[in-house]
């Protein structure tokens, strides 16, 4: 004790404690590290954890225990007794022996706002939030936001996954936790209404559902088999019909069809979409059906009368309705629509000229509300939907044992009724669906645009005409079991909706349709996978599941590969590092990373150095680096001097961040250049061929479609654009020269000559060059004239220049760049410009365009040669 604290001797204090003014401390335990505030009571048998904070004004009370790293706003107050009383009931003051304390629990990590009342025998979850204000009454889930009197859950926390914490394929704990206050008030309702069978939860539910699907009524039901059953019987459809629908979906949808009495046909699917196909669904009508005497359209297959369509919107997205009501109407057949996993998804209609979502577009629909639907309920229920009141009012009969009025039954019916306690919790999750499928909507995206590149890994499409709501989202591969198995054992959950077509299943072999009879259906069937989807599913879990799907697409293309001879007895590749300048390009750089991604052949690291970029390139490339650990991003100091040694200067600061990395290739490339999937295995087998090859390359195009013109220039100069080293080469010349006039990959190319390497553009195959750019052929003016200059600066023969310029001008409109060309070299002896290359290069570069010319001379110019001095792009080459 001392002039400002009152800290009992039983007080049990922790180490490097940190203790403010006016305290009042008896019989508790304080933690290592722990600070309180001003004016803080904290009773005993009351524990406070270590590097806790509690604030000013805080009442503590006994039974209370504060777990660690927890942090207790201002004016908080706990409370021990549920029932506290002054007296007891014969008048006499209460004592500590008249009530009995229960215990208080705050969690690890939780965090308690300013103005808190906690009442007893609650505990807050680790990491819990409550706000400032709160009452809090209940138990507080872990990493659950709480607020309001009483608390209610507002969200939930989405603490970083530990790194190898496992991704569930479906979560279905977040959301409940975060809706816990919503859902249990609406079944205290239910309980205190004693409402368990139909009344105003129902029909609550049902009206608002109806306005959902922008529909005139919604009947709810029992699940959704039920929904689809009761919506072709209502809608007329029952024994000796045929009624058509995919192989491609859950066995409810036949099973339904079957329960009305009629008998399921199939279609094939559309490749894209996996719904059903427009194009089968017309040849089955017009091929594989037939009309009777009176007109009855029916099926040669069966015998039997075909009197409904069941197109399925699987996996959250619509069929292509306009088509399929066309039909429908041509052939005079009823649409019910299987809607159980489209809950929410839109079709823009051209008949109607405008969106429609699902459930709205045939004559009736189903929905599932199964827990792991788009609206999931806490058990089994479903919903039909309608625009015609007469099958609405139908569906209800049947569902209630066919009685309109109690003990009144005007049909035999099903007790297919939902539970008011489902269409309660149903009820309070419906405001939250828009949120809900727009988030999945997000994620898909996402996933979209990380596998964009991966060429081994199908992702769905989703056509102009429709907005998916992604109910799962489903990918397709080679080896869809290896997949499986690679994902599983990184923790990864994923599912197949559906292994098994229903035309290849047991229950449905009487129908003797055969292997192959639906060859769209049955690749699908061996290839899909669905990744995890769900509203809650983070960002840093999405990342984790695409780095696992993309190393064993990789590892499967490798292991193809693999099995492949390579040509020319190449028993292994060379290994290779890329190094890429980049300064603000944030408009192109994204392609050039796809691009390389998904090379056949990966390389071991790829350092973007970024020199001084301030348009968000930095940015753009730090999301890469995150997906692929072998992308790593350099920045450079900021440099007051700008010119074109610049790109010198940013491969050298990447080269030094790859002195301990064992390539034996390094390939500086530009950050503007896309090219085919195998582009660097090409240019790696060559080098593997040719040891005597110091730097290979190919030609580019840029966008004005313009390919450099070899015949002057010869194959034997390597565009800077993707100039592929040898490491051995690259050391030996010193790498690049910090030309300030730029020529750097040209004077790399001749070094490496003069010093007895062989330098290789190879035609085979083209890269694209995404900007404007000068080339020998063609290009704009003011390139014409850097040109011209560059030319001078590496001390090129002035004949070679005359005639080169002169070269030019005989391709008719370019008379003008051939003059700027001549102007450029002019400017540049008068300026006495920079030359960056020494007297014995320069000698080397003059005897080897006179050797070219010579030899042009024989061969006469601008003809067609062979060998190096020719080039040939050929039809087939893509970029």
């Amino acid at each position: 004790m001392n002039n400002y604290n009152c800290i009992a001797d039983d007080v049990r204090l922790g180490k490097d404690v940190r203790l403010a003014k006016f305290i009042n401390l008896y019989g508790c335990a304080i933690g290592d590290g722990t600070k309180i505030g001003a004016f803080v009571e904290i009773q005993k048998n009351a524990t406070v954890g270590n590097n806790c904070k509690i604030s000013s004004h805080t009442f503590v009370c006994e039974g209370v225990e504060i777990q660690d790293n927890v942090f207790i706003g201002h004016g908080d107050r706990f409370i021990n007794d549920r029932y506290p009383r002054a007296t007891n009931s014969d008048g006499s003051l209460q004592t500590e022996a008249d009530w009995k304390v229960e215990r208080t629990v705050i969690c690890n990590g939780a965090s308690i706002g300013s103005g808190v009342t906690i009442l007893s025998g609650v505990t807050v979850g680790e990491n819990a939030i409550v706000g400032a204000g709160s009452v809090v009454t209940k138990e507080v889930p872990a990493n659950a936001v709480v607020a309001g009197n009483p608390a209610r859950v507002m969200r939930t926390v989405h603490t970083t996954p530990a790194e190898n914490a496992p991704v569930p394929f479906l979560d279905l704990v977040t959301p409940h936790v975060e809706m816990e206050q919503e859902l249990v008030s609406a079944f205290r309702t239910c309980l205190r209404t004693a409402s368990f069978v139909g009344g105003s939860p129902v029909e609550g539910f049902e009206k608002d559902f109806a306005k959902f699907c922008h529909t005139e009524h919604a009947v709810a039901l029992n699940s959704g088999t039920d929904a689809l059953r009761f919506a072709l019987m209502a809608c007329g459809i029952g024994a000796g019909d045929v009624v058509l629908t995919v192989p491609n979906t859950f066995i409810a949808t036949t099973e339904a069809i079957s329960q009305a009495g009629a008998l399921p046909e199939f279609v094939d699917i559309d490749e894209g979409t996996y719904n059903m196909s427009v194009e089968a669904l017309e040849s089955y009508l017009s091929v594989q059906c037939t009309r009777d005497a009176a007109g009855k359209l029916i099926s040669l297959r069966s015998g039997r009368p075909v009197t409904a369509i069941v197109p399925v919107h699987l996996y959250g997205q619509m069929a292509e309705m306009d088509g399929i009501l066309r039909l429908a109407e041509q052939y005079g057949l009823t649409v019910v629509e299987d809607a159980c996993q489209a809950h929410g998804a839109e079709y823009f209609s051209s008949r109607q000229n405008r969106w429609m979502r699902a459930g709205s577009m045939g004559r009736a629909a189903a929905f599932s509300f199964y827990p792991g639907k788009n609206l999931g309920a806490l058990g089994e229920a479903g919903a039909a939907t309608t625009n015609d009141a007469a099958i609405a009012r139908h569906m209800k009969l049947l569902r209630d044992h066919g009685q309109a009025k109690k003990y009144y039954h005007d049909i035999e019916g099903y007790n297919g009724r939902l539970d008011t306690i489902q269409a309660a919790f149903l009820h309070a999750k419906l405001p939250h669906l828009e949120g809900w499928n727009a988030r999945r909507r997000e994620l898909a995206i996402t996933y979209n645009k990380l596998f964009a590149t991966e060429t081994a890994i199908l992702t769905p499409t989703e056509p102009s005409w429709s907005r998916a709501v992604y109910h799962l989202y489903v990918v397709r591969v080679a080896d869809r079991d290896g997949m499986m198995e690679h994902l599983k054992k990184a923790g990864i959950g994923t599912g197949i909706h559906y292994p098994i077509p229903l035309h290849m299943q047991k229950a449905y072999v009487g129908m003797e349709y055969g292997i192959e009879a639906f060859p769209v259906t049955e690749r699908a069937a061996a290839e899909i996978i669905s990744l995890p989807m769900f509203p809650q599913l983070t960002t840093e879990q999405q990342v984790r599941v695409v780095e696992g799907a993309l190393m064993q697409a990789r590892a499967m293309e490798y292991e193809r590969t693999a099995s492949q001879v390579i040509p020319f007895g190449i028993a292994t590749l060379p290994t290779y590092a890329l190094v890429t300048p980049a300064r603000n390009e944030m408009r192109l750089i994204e392609a050039t990373i796809r691009a390389v991604a998904a090379q056949s052949v990966r390389p071991l690291r790829w350092i973007i150095v970024s020199d001084g970029s301030t348009d968000g390139t930095d940015e753009l490339v730090s999301l890469y680096t995150a997906l692929h650990d072998w992308i790593e991003l350099v920045q450079m100091p900021p440099r007051a001097e700008r010119h074109f040694g610049g790109k010198a200067l940013a491969i050298r600061a990447g080269l030094e961040r790859l002195k301990d990395v064992p390539y034996d290739v390094i390939a500086c490339l530009d950050a503007d250049i896309t090219f085919e999937s195998d582009y660097f295995e090409y240019l790696l087998k060559k080098l593997a061929l040719n040891p005597e090859l110091g730097i290979v390359g190919t030609p580019y195009k840029d966008t004005t479609s313009e390919i450099y013109d070899y015949r002057f220039v010869s194959t034997e100069h390597v565009s800077g654009a993707c100039q592929v080293f040898r490491r051995s080469c690259y050391e030996e010349i010193g790498g690049y020269v910090v030309a300030k006039g730029g020529a750097i990959d040209t004077i790399a190319a001749l070094t490496a000559r003069m010093k007895g390497w062989k330098t290789r553009t190879f035609t085979d195959k083209i890269c694209l060059h995404h900007r404007v750019i000068g080339t020998a052929q063609g290009g704009a003016i003011e390139a014409r004239f850097t040109l011209g200059k560059r030319d001078y600066a590496i001390g090129n023969h002035p004949l070679w220049e005359i005639l080169r310029c002169l070269y030019q001008m005989t391709k008719k409109p370019r008379v003008v760049r051939g003059l700027a060309l001549i102007a450029g070299y002019v400017w540049a002896a008068i300026q006495k410009a920079e030359r960056p290359v020494s007297a014995e290069l320069r000698a080397f570069r003059r005897k080897e365009q006179m050797d070219h010319l010579a030899n042009l001379i024989t061969r006469r110019v601008g003809r067609q040669t062979s060998g190096d001095h020719s080039l040939q792009v050929p039809a087939k080459a893509r970029h």
